[in-house]
Protein backbone atom coordinates (compact mmCIF):
# COMPACT_ATOMS: atom_id res chain seq x y z
CA UNK A 1 0.00 0.00 0.00
CA UNK A 2 1.24 3.42 -1.11
CA UNK A 3 1.43 5.94 1.32
CA UNK A 4 -0.87 8.08 -0.62
CA UNK A 5 -3.29 5.27 -0.03
CA UNK A 6 -2.78 4.83 3.75
CA UNK A 7 -3.32 8.85 4.46
CA UNK A 8 -6.58 7.97 2.21
CA UNK A 9 -7.13 4.98 4.73
CA UNK A 10 -6.59 7.60 7.31
CA UNK A 11 -8.50 10.77 6.58
CA UNK A 12 -11.73 8.23 5.59
CA UNK A 13 -11.67 6.34 9.09
CA UNK A 14 -11.43 9.91 10.67
CA UNK A 15 -14.38 11.23 8.67
CA UNK A 16 -16.41 8.05 9.30
CA UNK A 17 -15.38 7.91 12.83
CA UNK A 18 -16.60 11.55 13.06
CA UNK A 19 -19.99 10.61 12.15
CA UNK A 20 -20.21 7.72 14.23
CA UNK A 21 -19.27 9.40 17.45
CA UNK A 22 -22.70 10.94 17.47
CA UNK A 23 -24.20 7.37 17.53
CA UNK A 24 -21.94 5.47 18.73
CA UNK A 25 -18.58 6.44 20.43
CA UNK A 26 -17.41 2.75 20.79
CA UNK A 27 -17.71 1.84 18.04
CA UNK A 28 -16.08 5.27 16.52
CA UNK A 29 -13.15 4.09 18.44
CA UNK A 30 -13.25 0.72 17.17
CA UNK A 31 -12.87 1.99 13.41
CA UNK A 32 -10.02 3.73 14.15
CA UNK A 33 -8.03 1.66 15.93
CA UNK A 34 -9.18 -0.73 13.12
CA UNK A 35 -7.70 1.42 10.42
CA UNK A 36 -4.73 2.74 12.56
CA UNK A 37 -3.43 -1.13 12.67
CA UNK A 38 -3.91 -1.63 9.26
CA UNK A 39 -1.46 0.95 8.67
CA UNK A 40 0.78 -0.18 10.70
CA UNK A 41 0.54 -3.31 8.73
CA UNK A 42 1.11 -1.59 5.50
CA UNK A 43 3.66 0.24 6.61
CA UNK A 44 5.60 -2.75 7.99
CA UNK A 45 6.92 -4.10 4.60
CA UNK A 46 8.25 -0.48 3.46
CA UNK A 47 10.54 -0.63 7.39
CA UNK A 48 11.69 -4.56 6.11
CA UNK A 49 12.80 -2.23 3.46
CA UNK A 50 14.51 0.21 4.75
CA UNK A 51 16.33 -2.41 7.02
CA UNK A 52 17.58 -4.02 4.18
CA UNK A 53 18.80 -0.99 2.82
CA UNK A 54 20.87 0.05 6.10
CA UNK A 55 22.30 -3.89 6.02
CA UNK A 56 23.60 -2.86 2.52
CA UNK A 57 24.82 -0.01 3.57
CA UNK A 58 26.41 -1.66 6.61
CA UNK A 59 28.09 -4.04 4.46
CA UNK A 60 29.97 -1.77 2.35
CA UNK A 61 31.01 0.73 5.28
CA UNK A 62 32.65 -1.78 7.53
CA UNK A 63 33.60 0.53 10.64
CA UNK A 64 30.04 1.48 11.13
CA UNK A 65 28.48 -1.15 10.64
CA UNK A 66 28.65 -1.78 14.55
CA UNK A 67 26.71 0.92 14.98
CA UNK A 68 23.94 0.18 12.25
CA UNK A 69 22.39 -2.75 14.82
CA UNK A 70 21.82 -0.64 17.49
CA UNK A 71 20.60 2.37 15.45
CA UNK A 72 18.21 0.32 13.89
CA UNK A 73 17.00 -1.23 17.23
CA UNK A 74 16.57 2.39 18.61
CA UNK A 75 14.66 3.25 15.31
CA UNK A 76 12.09 0.56 15.79
CA UNK A 77 11.73 1.05 19.54
CA UNK A 78 10.59 4.53 19.26
CA UNK A 79 8.33 3.89 16.04
CA UNK A 80 6.92 0.83 18.18
CA UNK A 81 6.81 2.93 21.41
CA UNK A 82 5.19 6.09 19.98
CA UNK A 83 2.37 3.53 18.15
CA UNK A 84 1.21 1.65 20.79
CA UNK A 85 1.04 4.83 23.06
CA UNK A 86 -0.68 6.97 19.85
CA UNK A 87 -3.15 3.57 20.58
CA UNK A 88 -3.61 4.04 24.09
CA UNK A 89 -4.77 7.45 23.71
CA UNK A 90 -7.18 6.60 21.13
CA UNK A 91 -8.99 4.57 23.62
CA UNK A 92 -8.70 6.98 26.28
CA UNK A 93 -5.96 5.30 28.05
CA UNK A 94 -3.60 8.60 28.55
CA UNK A 95 -1.76 7.29 31.53
CA UNK A 96 -1.06 3.73 29.59
CA UNK A 97 0.49 6.02 26.66
CA UNK A 98 2.68 7.86 29.28
CA UNK A 99 3.81 4.41 30.75
CA UNK A 100 4.86 2.73 27.28
CA UNK A 101 6.47 5.70 26.27
CA UNK A 102 8.11 5.99 29.32
CA UNK A 103 9.45 2.25 28.51
CA UNK A 104 10.42 2.63 24.88
CA UNK A 105 12.51 5.72 25.68
CA UNK A 106 13.89 3.86 28.91
CA UNK A 107 14.80 0.73 26.30
CA UNK A 108 16.21 3.47 24.03
CA UNK A 109 18.54 4.84 26.88
CA UNK A 110 19.81 1.27 27.50
CA UNK A 111 20.49 0.51 23.81
CA UNK A 112 22.14 3.81 23.24
CA UNK A 113 24.67 3.42 25.93
CA UNK A 114 27.15 1.32 24.34
CA UNK A 115 27.38 3.78 21.25
CA UNK A 116 27.94 6.91 23.91
CA UNK A 117 30.31 4.95 26.07
CA UNK A 118 32.39 3.88 22.65
CA UNK A 119 31.91 7.68 22.02
CA UNK A 120 33.33 9.04 24.81
CA UNK A 121 35.92 6.93 24.61
CA UNK A 122 37.36 7.50 21.32
CA UNK A 123 37.26 11.43 22.15
CA UNK A 124 39.42 10.38 25.50
CA UNK A 125 41.76 8.72 23.22
CA UNK A 126 42.50 12.03 21.32
CA UNK A 127 42.85 14.25 24.54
Amino acid sequence: MSVAAMCALAVCASIMALYLREFRPEMARMLAMGAALLIMGAAVPMAAEFIAAVRRFSLISRPMAEFMQPMLKVTGIAYIAQFAAELCRDAGETALAGRVELAGKTAIALMSFPIMRDVFLSLMNFV
